[in-house]
């Protein structure tokens, strides 16, 4: 067995070389298969083909985005000041039976902090690049900032255990965060900072949001919104609300998310904007939701037309208020 602190790699084929001051050995076992280079006085390179952690199934659970109070860091202080410079390449990551993608970064080490930069990732449809992790060592607090880019929501969100509640053709996050901890210690509750949003050609699906569901994703979800309203947008919403780019811009507190500049979402039919804020652990909205309808056969603007235009072909349609008044009231 091969053992790495509290990790146990059982049944690893280890071989090596030396030759002055560098060093060489590989590995190769149904968990761990890989090699480290540490040349004499230069980075050390570790190239991991596939590395397989055990994870308890809380921790699992967590990593998919259920909310979960447990309790400790994953990882201490003590941990980050033993981290060795380092160039880390991980071509296939496993936590317990479940896939979790490839990593990139480079460690560098201080007194203080450790910055791993550039950071990339690429795991269940999220791709991290160029980015910086710096975790301060001192205050025991991890903050990023880069770019995350999505592929189709649809099929990216379910991979994290939430519902396909938004199609999207291209989708980014911009995000400059912190948190308490190390950088195992992330969680969608704890992050205070600025993300941004945008996407681009995407549709809402009408899902239940209520099952595994985001709930920020039942205040974006317009076509029921639109339903509770009370009017006929039958021809605004078909199969689901669809845009042609939508740009949310947001401030998140520990759980508080706040439309510091309003959403805008250019419809193909319609644009909306919405405001307001959104309590992530309660559930709680307070927003505010401004939607631009078109003209369409249900508001025929062409009858007020002919009433300026042709006031005799237009008397009837004024006089009796029969064709606008239940339009304009919807």
């Amino acid at each position: 067995a091969f053992y790495i602190d509290e990790l146990v790699f059982p049944d690893v084929v280890l071989k090596g070389e030396e030759r002055g001051d560098d060093v060489w050995f590989g590995f190769a076992s149904p968990d761990l298969t890989g090699e480290v280079a540490l040349p004499g006085g230069e980075l050390m390179s570790i190239d991991l083909a596939h590395v397989r952690l055990p994870v308890a199934e809380a921790e699992a659970a967590m990593i998919k985005g259920i909310e979960l109070d447990l309790d400790g860091d994953p990882i201490s202080v003590e941990v980050g000041r033993a981290l060795p410079r380092a160039e880390v390449n991980v071509a296939r990551l496993d936590l317990g039976e479940d896939p979790f993608g490839a990593w990139r970064f480079v460690i560098d080490p201080s007194e203080d902090e450790v910055v791993f930069s550039p950071f990339s990732a690429d795991v269940n449809g999220v791709h991290i690049t160029q980015s910086r992790l710096v975790w301060d060592l001192a205050r025991n607090v991890t903050s990023f900032e880069g770019a995350i880019d999505l592929d189709d929501l649809a099929e990216t969100l379910p991979k994290w255990d939430y519902a396909p509640s938004l199609h999207t053709e291209a989708a980014r996050l911009e995000v400059d965060s912190k948190w308490e901890g190390s950088p195992a210690n992330v969680s969608l509750l704890g992050i205070s900072g600025e993300l941004r949003f945008t996407g681009e050609n995407g549709r809402f699906a009408d899902v239940q949001t209520g099952q595994g569901g985001l709930r920020i994703m039942s205040l974006l979800n317009l076509s029921t919104v639109l339903s509770r309203i009370g009017g006929d947008f039958s021809d605004v919403r078909g199969s689901g609300i669809t845009f042609k780019s939508l740009d949310a811009p947001v401030f998140l507190d520990r759980g508080l998310l706040e439309f510091r500049d309003r959403l805008v979402m250019d419809s193909t039919a319609s644009n909306f904007e919405i405001g307001g804020r959104v309590h992530l652990d309660s559930g709680e909205l307070d927003n505010e939701l401004i939607v631009t309808l078109p003209v369409s056969d249900s508001l025929p603007w062409y009858s007020a037309y002919l009433a300026l235009a042709n006031p005799l072909l237009g008397l009837g349609v004024l006089v009796g208020e029969r064709v606008l008044r239940k339009p304009i009231q919807q």
